[in-house]
């Protein structure tokens, strides 16, 4: 039906739900509004839109539902500039009045259980525990009551792991455990996330772009951490998991049966509130999922969990109520099948179990390609911005060259750009319209003054590139005319730069940085050896940032002007290739691997030089 001040947008029929709410939508514009439907099982779902009357018109509100990709059918609002308090739509109304029931109903059942059933020991977050020692498991186990439900679960263990592939390997020690601990603990005081901490998801769903409200929310929160030993000789970190009612229903309902770790490595985790490094690992949160990366973890549990600071050996287990009646096994595997829809006759139930095994190993393989896709992607996103950047620097250097803007408007030509095209930026920007001074590369050379050699580099570049340049081409011109005097000792830290990235050491690279390295198999790389070995072709140089054992994070520049440390002599503009260790050495042996072309000389072997990389194959 029409609403006095707002236009309506329905997307799904209102009678396919029970409840609904109002709230808003990410990104939205103020006047928009979104209403819920949520249904009997708890989820829910995007039912209407609507867009306030004073504040947007129905075209407006057609071509936002449009760029949305939402249902743009409008009921439109009616003349009425109030809405009364007896005009508020159908479904708000019995939102309000189920809330209200539902509210009630609650009250009422906690007073119930409370009057009926005496508690002993408050749990965090207003729960409650009672305490059984139950036979016929051997040990005595804790009750956890659904509201405020906590208990600890099993985060992450030390070990060496691999892929179901066999493509990744992740090696965690005993310390790695350890630094989970305390960085976790820094992540808490900075408030990196609410107050009840770190977020559990479903499936990895928001690791994976899935921004959906459904996929985003909390399972539980990790409410804090220790680490404990485990039964395969290593360490643990654990958890204490504060629940959702909806994580869990679905943990207790066996939906999932592990946990996965979402972490940030030691060399990429940095502080929010100082920008330093972090000094280990950071968790940042979990997932439950039916395929971990980790195998044999205990699975989570919602109820029948010992708490951390006590031990089966020294806990005294009270009885405020009487202990639950044992049960066959055999009447409850009739009852858990039952309530999952599974076949209740033994041969049966043994079939379909085995086909959802079958299932689940699909799945494993099938998440295992979809990191590997993810990770791909991403790689392909990064080089992308790296053009990108480069191409609007091109843009922009050469409509100062041909005279369409100053200096001074390179930002708000690069806006116009972005909102019109090039051809519409043209139109304004005529070319001519800044008077410039065109000279010849020869010209330049002459005029840049050799006070500073950094910035006599820097000009020759920027001059090469402006007169239509290669980039490889201005650098060879910028170092014939700046000569080795440019890279003096105390000018080269401040102008190595370009492109790096992080790998996986095959070996123990601390005292020996600056090394060329190829790649031996997934983000695991090794010292170059031979110059026209096969399988090593150089990917980089390894920087100073080196880990001190096998398996530890390095960062390799792949692009720029690189530190490389000489294996001999040679002159300023020589190819360069590997020596038996990783050094740069000179090379005039066609089709030696070369990773670039010295900018200045080595004098003698150990020389730390810079050196343009450009990878070829001398000819």
């Amino acid at each position: 039906m029409p609403f006095p001040n707002e236009h309506a947008a329905r997307q799904l029929d209102p009678a396919d739900f029970d409840k609904f709410r109002r709230g808003k939508m990410e990104g939205a514009p103020a006047a928009i509004s979104a209403i819920f439907g949520i249904k009997p099982d708890g989820s829910s779902a995007l039912q209407s839109v609507r867009a306030a009357a004073d504040k947007m018109s129905v075209g407006a509100f057609r071509e936002w539902l449009k760029s949305h990709d939402l249902k743009d059918t409008i009921e439109e609002a009616t003349e009425a500039e109030t809405m009364d308090d007896d005009d508020e739509d159908d479904e708000e109304a019995r939102a309000k009045a189920e809330a209200k029931a539902e509210a009630k109903a609650e009250a009422k059942a906690k007073a119930a259980a409370k009057k009926a059933k005496p508690q002993i020991g408050g749990g965090a977050g207003g729960g409650s525990r009672r305490y059984y020692a139950d036979p016929m498991w051997g040990a005595p186990y804790a009750l956890t009551l659904a509201e405020g439900a906590q208990s600890w679960v099993e985060i992450v263990r030390s070990g060496r792991f691999f892929s179901s592939s066999g493509g990744r390997e992740v090696t965690l020690t005993q310390d790695d455990i350890l630094s989970m601990a305390s960085t976790y603990a820094r992540v808490q005081s900075e408030g990196w996330f609410s107050d009840d901490g770190a977020p559990v998801g479903y499936n990895h769903a928001s690791a994976h772009g899935q921004l959906d409200p459904e996929s985003t929310k909390a399972a539980a929160r990790v409410s804090q951490v220790e680490v404990r030993t485990n039964d395969h000789g290593g360490v643990s970190l654990w958890g204490l998991f504060s629940w959702t009612d909806d994580g869990a229903a679905r943990v207790d309902a066996g939906e999932f049966a592990s946990i996965s770790a979402e972490l940030v490595p030691p060399g990429a985790a940095t502080s929010k509130t100082t920008g330093q490094p972090m000094g280990g690992w950071c968790l940042v949160g979990a997932t439950l999922t039916n395929s971990p990366f980790i195998p044999g973890m205990q699975s989570p549990q919602v109820s029948g969990t010992l708490a951390a600071s006590e031990s089966q050996q020294s806990r005294i287990f009270l009885s405020e109520a009487p202990a639950p009646e044992r049960t066959k096994m055999s009447d409850l595997i009739v009852k858990l099948a039952e309530a999952t829809g599974l076949p209740t006759e033994a041969p049966e139930l043994l079939a379909e179990v085995r086909r959802l095994q079958d299932e689940a190993a699909k799945a494993v393989v099938l998440a295992d390609a979809l990191e590997t896709a993810t990770q791909e992607v991403e790689s392909l996103r990064t080089r992308a911005d790296v053009l990108e950047d480069r191409e609007k620097t091109r843009a922009l250097d050469e409509a100062c060259a041909i005279g369409r803007i100053a200096p001074t408007e390179r930002a708000d030509y690069w806006q116009i750009v972005g909102t019109l095209g090039e051809e519409g930026a043209h139109r304004i920007f005529a070319e001519g319209r800044v008077p410039v001074e065109r000279v010849s590369s020869d010209q330049a050379v002459a005029e840049v003054a050799p006070a500073d050699a950094a910035d006599a580099f820097v000009a020759l570049m920027d001059k090469a590139l402006a007169d239509g340049q290669s980039e490889n081409d201005a650098w060879a011109l910028a170092a014939q005319v700046a000569g080795s005097t440019l890279y003096i000792e105390e000018k080269m830290a401040g102008y190595i730069k370009g492109i790096s990235a992080t790998f996986i050491s095959a070996a123990d690279y601390s005292a020996t940085p600056y090394r060329i390295v190829h790649v031996t198999g997934e983000d695991i790389v090794t010292r170059s050896t031979d110059a026209d070995g096969a399988g090593q072709w150089p990917l980089g140089v390894l920087t100073d940032e080196v880990g001190a054992a096998s398996g530890d994070a390095v960062t390799v520049q792949l692009s720029g002007i690189a530190k490389i440390e000489a294996g001999a002599a040679a002159a300023v503009g020589s190819s360069i290739t590997t020596d038996g260790s990783g050094r740069g050495i000179l090379t005039t042996t066609a089709g030696d691997f070369c990773i670039g072309i010295s900018l200045q000389a080595a004098g003698a072997a150990g020389d730390i030089i810079p050196v343009a990389l450009t990878s070829f194959v001398f000819a």
